[in-house]
């Protein structure tokens, strides 16, 4: 089946909002709203963690069990980064990653983020899949709009958080070209990553939100759940 995702992604990269494609993704969204029954997707889970905690892995791992990684919509080739590229593809660009981005830039663009999502879930909800995992560790600070845009009476959400230490994902960032540049122009980021790691964790027991830990080390042998 083709969907045109550039739908989505025009609604959130600076298009007016007397844009066609804005309109396009309210039409989506309503049509969420006014037939519930319209979405087949049952069941998400949500990948998330700081960089380099092996979320690439996890949703990789959940994708070979046969939940649909919407990812693949946007970029179906992507290898990977890393020693472990070639083992698991990532996906990294999804219209997911690029929505939480301009949530958490607080983006003017973004005039209705639950709607947004809500638009971005109908249209892979078109691919017909009962469960996906979608993968990006910008849930740590978006998580809960994300929470807002779905009937968790009609669909089951569970979030499956990666944890690896403190001084090996530290180390790893320093090695990595991308996230050693996001601490030059940013210090803080990666102790504030660990913070909103923490606070996630809390934040989503105590709402009651089934959840998973999976450790980094049991990744790189192939995770079990917990």
């Amino acid at each position: 089946m083709s969907v045109d995702s550039s739908l989505l992604i025009h609604a959130i990269t600076g298009k007016s909002s007397e844009d066609p494609h804005n309109a396009s993704i309210d039409r989506m969204a309503s049509s969420i709203e006014n037939d519930p029954m319209s979405s087949c997707i049952t069941k998400i889970v949500f990948v998330t963690g700081i960089f380099k905690s092996g979320t690439s892995m996890l949703a990789n791992n959940f994708s070979l069990d046969g939940y649909f990684n919407p990812a693949s919509i946007t970029n179906p080739r992507e290898a990977g980064y890393g020693r472990l590229g070639n083992r698991y593809a990532t996906n990294e660009c999804s219209i997911a990653r690029t929505i939480n981005v301009a949530i958490e830039n607080c983006s003017n663009h973004l005039s209705s983020p639950v709607k947004i999502i809500q638009g971005y879930l109908y249209l892979i909800s078109q691919f017909e899949h009962q469960q996906v995992v979608i993968k990006s560790p910008h849930f740590l600070s978006t998580l809960q709009i994300w929470m807002e845009a779905i009937d968790t009476s009609r669909v089951t959400v569970e979030v499956a958080l990666t944890n690896r230490s403190v001084d090996e994902a530290l180390c790893s960032w320093k090695k990595s070209p991308w996230t050693s540049k996001l601490l030059r122009n940013n210090p803080k980021k990666f102790d504030n990553m660990v913070n909103q790691q923490k606070y996630m964790i809390g934040l989503i027991r105590s709402a009651g939100i089934c959840n998973h830990i999976y450790e980094y080390e049991d990744l790189l042998g192939g995770y079990e759940r917990e």
